[in-house]
């Protein structure tokens, strides 16, 4: 995560589970990664301020607009970091994502806040929801294309 090494930093490194088997990873290869002490140190911090049966619920699903929209819905009304939004999503253009989730009727706020160090850090906050059609990505897939085709023969025009 630091992007230190071993051979130039010295360092040693851990395997690490991606999402922490207590919330539903699993170990396989692609939830595996390397880690230095202090990175995988501070993640274990920032997991264990999370509760756990929320987040095994949310990352039970395969829909990254689905997990997104389950985090949020447990959040309603209060910020959601971006940090816990991008880990949700695991790396899935999830600012992307998250705007879809807009095409179903939901209402999302987007927070921008200085943190300690002063650099910006934005939080997402749901202040209305719709209930989820029986395939959100799909819902959201059809609803480009028809975004493209009416943009379009807009421009034909």
């Amino acid at each position: 995560m630091c992007g230190r090494t071993p051979a130039e930093d010295k360092i040693k490194l851990h395997i690490d589970h991606k999402i922490p088997r207590d919330w539903g990873g699993k170990t396989e290869d692609e939830n595996l990664w390397s880690l230095c002490d202090e990175c995988n140190a501070g993640k274990k911090n920032h997991f264990a301020a999370q509760d756990a049966d929320l987040m095994r619920r949310v990352m039970g699903d395969k829909s990254v607009h689905v997990r997104l929209g389950e985090l949020l819905k447990a959040y309603a009304g209060k910020p959601v970091s971006s940090d816990l939004m991008d880990f949700v999503a695991n790396r899935d253009d999830w600012p992307k994502r998250t705007r879809e989730l807009r095409y179903l009727g939901w209402k999302i706020k987007v927070i921008k806040r200085k943190n300690e160090r002063g650099r910006v850090k934005a939080w997402y906050q749901l202040d209305e929801s719709t209930p989820w059609p029986e395939n959100p990505t799909l819902f959201i897939q059809e609803y480009e294309r028809q975004r493209a085709r009416r943009n379009k023969q807009t421009l034909d025009r």
